[in-house]
């Protein structure tokens, strides 16, 4: 019978500790990651694809519009599949290819047409450069195929294009999360995909 009661419990306790596995499995890292020791800037850049979009102006329009924000929630169910890591002196690129359903992806383009941005196809991938030495964001090829960059702002002065001096990083619009991010991120939090659950957890967005 004392051997029956310990079976049980160790039962139980096995399945409770697969019901936790389950809710919060581990960050699973592509193999490429690994070998280059670039974990901790592969988080950065996989946030930077999927999020990036959520610091957009239209969260100042109030109330957000349904039909964009289940837009928005289907670009966050659309899994980025990393493509290549390359690194060099100062940072490292990682490409990403959209690897989700092409009518979400579809819609997102349809939606964002509507609300001023120009599309001429689907992207081929995301691009996201981490500096190396500090762990911020240099440079992002975004979903629009435009180059975002952090580097020296320039103008027009006195007939000649001039730099103007150096822009903070820290400040760069990729390194910086705006509050209305996590705001929707909580609302919609049973529909993330695992990999944008865990990076939430890991923010301090989510609970454990």
């Amino acid at each position: 019978m004392e051997l029956r009661k310990i079976g049980i419990a160790a039962s139980l306790a096995s399945g409770v500790a697969a019901c936790t596995e389950h809710r919060n499995p581990a960050f699973v890292y592509p193999p490429s990651v690994v070998a280059a020791h670039e974990q901790a800037h592969y988080k950065t850049a996989l946030w930077c694809t999927y999020t990036s979009l959520l610091d957009s102006s239209v969260f100042k329009k109030e109330p957000l519009n349904d039909s964009l924000a289940a837009t928005l929630r289907g670009w966050l169910a659309v899994r980025r599949k990393l493509e290549s890591i390359k690194q060099d002196s100062l940072t490292t690129c990682f490409r990403f290819k959209l690897a989700g359903p092409s009518s979400t992806i579809l819609r997102f383009y349809n939606n964002s047409y509507r609300y001023g941005n120009t599309a001429f196809g689907l992207p081929v991938t995301i691009a996201v450069w981490v500096n190396r030495k500090d762990g911020l964001i240099d440079s992002v090829l975004d979903c629009y195929n435009r180059r975002r960059s952090a580097g020296f702002p320039v103008s027009f002065t006195e007939g000649r294009w001039q730099r103007t001096g150096p822009i903070d990083r820290k400040l760069f619009s990729y390194n910086v999360d705006q509050p209305c991010k996590a705001a929707f991120l909580q609302a919609n939090s049973e529909k993330l995909r695992w990999d944008v659950r865990l990076l939430c957890i890991e923010k301090g967005i989510l609970p454990h």
